[in-house]
């Protein structure tokens, strides 16, 4: 039962498009482990001190050598190994993994336990059956098919227990009966018994394996068998070289290597830690860039791009925290920068982008700002609906937002991901959902305030880009040979609604970085083609060389602005 455990929870995270519900295998995990523990306290008829004292010694010596040795090799592949921007994405989870508070529950709005709290619909068919035809139902209809999904899981219908009592023991019966003629061919086969037998290391180890491979990856064909048979090699040292061993061990040699290792664990995260601070307080001379050494530039590269993120999502230059919505936002998507002289208000709202290029509209207009703010919510387009894989708070309303800010000018700066989803174009623009989309909340800003610059979208950086550059040039090959090799041209979609957006908005205006990231031949690459150097990072934001190129572009629209409202 381990090893089809193990199986669907390695198929589930490695494809999960054909195995979306392999995650189940972490459940049958919990159940089997429950079992073993309770028919293991049951063992001895006296439950007493010694006999709670051994065993959680045992669960502790089951688990934990291999858990920290395992937390240590993570943290070595992210000093060694991976970008240094993985390092800030791992810092907070990589202590909290030392400390083995990962699993507590949390109080907070996208947390996993409260979302399943609120979710009453059954899955499956019934999900399916609801996207086909609620667009043809009236409310009333959708409210009533919502009661009846959900009324199963609240009607109690009383059983004598005498029924209980046969129901299970037939069911026990079956399951003897038939089971005595498949268990040979589904439990001991031995490939299953094998991966059963693993089953704990290849849990802990697989998914490290899948994010270093991916990190590198070029051919994703190549990519998933790599993924799988070193997995299945790290897996198999690790068991029987490590945690066979020491099972045999005495109970202080377990107890000094479960604290040796829980000691270089925080010895490591410490060394971590002090990477991070050494990227942040970082100077850089953008001149010293030399085109015949392309892993310097890479390097400098690698260290503008954390510096620039660490500030960016931060904010301290210039924000304090203190706009509060009832939606209760997150401190990292959410701030205000301190009144200044001006008397404008200024918002700038969307994703992580807000943030990324937050600074340079408020050093641009900084002249006029009364108050400066910016409301940044990870992975959501502010113009329309996000998946649910990029956006946590799809429901987040932006109405309130602007209602409590009260703007005068708002920058709407996100990242696009919805919005370049393919459409008809030999159809009126106008029947496109995500451009009515598009038109709804603009007609709202154009309700609430006085200008609008909306961000044109822009082609996608390649998953892992910054990393790949660095890999391709590594050995001295420049960047120019890659071609247009980390770049996914998906924004034409985008950038025809959002056109569309601009001819029928009185208030707008359209900002496109395109022009300004072209190199010398006019081919969009989102890197610098004569020094090696990215312009964006492995989260697809400019880091510090690119928002250079475009930092003209927003003194520009401060001057032009400043025009404008000399002849009112």
């Amino acid at each position: 039962m381990r090893g089809y455990a193990i199986l669907m929870v390695v198929l589930y995270h490695f494809f999960p498009t054909y195995f979306p519900n392999g995650y189940i295998g972490v459940d049958a995990f919990f159940v089997i482990s429950g079992f073993l523990i309770a028919m293991i306290l049951t063992r001895d008829e006296k439950m007493n001190a010694s006999v709670l004292l051994t065993f959680y010694y045992r669960r502790i010596k089951r688990i934990m050598p291999l858990y920290y040795l395992v937390i240590i090799g993570i943290q070595l592949t992210l000093l060694s190994l991976l970008p240094s921007t993985y390092l800030k994405i791992n810092q907070e989870s990589c202590w909290r993994s030392i400390a083995l508070i990962s699993n507590i529950k949390q109080q907070g709005i996208d947390q996993e336990y409260e979302k399943m709290g609120n979710s009453i619909t059954p899955p499956g068919n019934y999900e399916c059956v609801k996207e086909e035809d609620e667009e043809e139902m009236d409310n009333r209809v959708q409210h009533y098919g919502y009661l009846f999904a959900a009324a199963p899981g609240f009607i109690w219908i009383p059983c004598p227990k005498h029924w209980l009592r046969i129901a299970t023991t037939v069911s026990f019966a079956a399951l003897i009966h038939f089971g005595s003629s498949y268990q040979v061919v589904t439990f001991s086969n031995r490939f299953v018994v094998y991966v059963g037998d693993i089953s704990y290391a290849l849990y802990l180890i697989h998914w490290p394996v899948y994010v270093v491979v991916n990190s590198y990856s070029w051919n994703p064909l190549t990519d998933y068998l790599a993924m799988i048979t070193i997995s299945l090699i790290l897996a198999n040292a690790i068991h029987y070289l490590f945690e066979r061993q020491y099972q045999q061990w005495s109970r202080n040699s377990i107890s000094a290597v479960v604290i040796i290792l829980m000691a270089t664990s925080m010895a490591l995260f410490h060394k971590l830690t002090i990477s991070m601070d050494y990227m942040k307080e970082q100077k850089f001379d953008l001149a010293n860039i030399n085109i015949n050494d392309s892993a310097w530039n890479m390097t400098l590269t690698r260290y503008a791009t954390e510096s620039v993120n660490i500030r960016d999502w931060q904010i301290g230059n210039f924000c304090q925290e203190d706009l509060k919505f009832r939606e209760g936002l997150h401190r990292r998507r959410c701030c205000s920068a301190t009144n200044g002289t001006g008397t404008y208000r200024i918002l700038v709202i969307g994703n992580s982008f807000a943030c990324n290029q937050g600074d340079l509209v408020y050093n641009a207009f900084r002249k006029y700002v009364s108050r400066f703010m910016i409301v940044a919510h990870a992975g959501c387009e502010f113009m329309t609906g996000t998946d649910s894989s990029y956006c946590l708070r799809g429901d987040f309303n932006h109405t309130a937002v602007l209602q409590r800010t009260k703007p005068d000018i708002v920058f709407v700066m996100s990242r696009y991901f919805a919005a370049k989803a393919w459409f008809n174009t030999t159809r009126p623009i106008s029947e496109d959902g995500i451009f009515q989309d598009f038109m709804i909340n603009m007609n709202e800003l154009e309700r609430i305030t006085n200008k609008v610059y909306l961000l044109q979208a822009l082609p996608s950086c390649v998953k892992g880009c910054e990393y790949k550059a660095f890999m391709f040039t590594k050995n001295g090959r420049p960047l120019r040979d890659i071609k247009d090799g980390l770049i996914e041209r998906d924004e034409f979609y985008a950038r025809q609604r959002i056109l569309e957006v601009g001819k029928r908005c009185s208030k707008c205006e359209i900002i496109d970085y395109y022009p300004l990231l072209l190199d010398e031949n006019e081919d969009y690459l989102c890197y610098d083609s004569r020094t090696n150097i990215m312009l964006f990072d492995d989260s697809n934001h400019l880091n510090i060389f690119g928002k250079e190129r475009i930092r003209n572009m927003f003194d520009h629209l401060s001057e032009k602005f400043g025009k404008e409202i000399s002849h009112i």
